[in-house]
Order: structure tokens, then sequence, then C-alpha cells
């Protein structure tokens, strides 16, 4: 059996949970912490090569200056939505 010590930020977290009645323990608060992490790990494990591949892909984007900044790029979704909106989608 392991015992731990957490800080107090994440055992007023923990505590939070149990206060909402999320969850009706500490443990189930920390178990399901633990599988998100497992879960994250395998998703990292399987899809490492293809995360690779597109940051390289975005970073030679950026090197050859082919990118929108950030307010371009939010003035082009806030247009593609309004076009949405008025053709009903």
């Amino acid at each position: 059996m392991l015992n731990l010590t957490i800080n107090d930020d994440w055992q007023q977290f923990i505590e939070g949970k149990l206060r909402a009645g999320h969850y009706a323990s500490a443990e189930e608060v920390v178990g399901e912490g633990l599988r998100a992490l497992k879960e994250q790990d395998e998703f990292l494990a399987l899809h490492r090569d293809e995360i690779r591949e597109k940051l390289e892909a975005g970073m030679e984007s950026l090197r050859r200056g082919d990118f929108v900044d950030g307010e371009e790029a939010m003035e082009q979704l806030e247009q593609e939505l309004l076009a949405d909106v008025r053709q009903g989608r």
C-alpha cells in the first residue's frame, strides 16, 4: 500500500470534488486522475509519430512564412461562422 502526502491545493481540489458529490472518496478522485493520466500516456504512445509529423509540418509552414496571425485567423473564423448562420447551417 502506498501512502501519499499532497499539497494544500490538491487537497482543496479533492475536497471540492467530494463536496460536489462527484466522488464518494478521495481514493476515487485520485484514481480518476490516474486513469486520465494513463489514457493520456497511451494516446501519446499511439499517436506520437503523427503528432511529431504535424508539428514538423507546422514549423516548416512558419519557416516559409505560410501562416495567418491570430487576429486574422479569428476574423476568418468569425466570417465563416456568420456565413454558416446566414445560410441556416
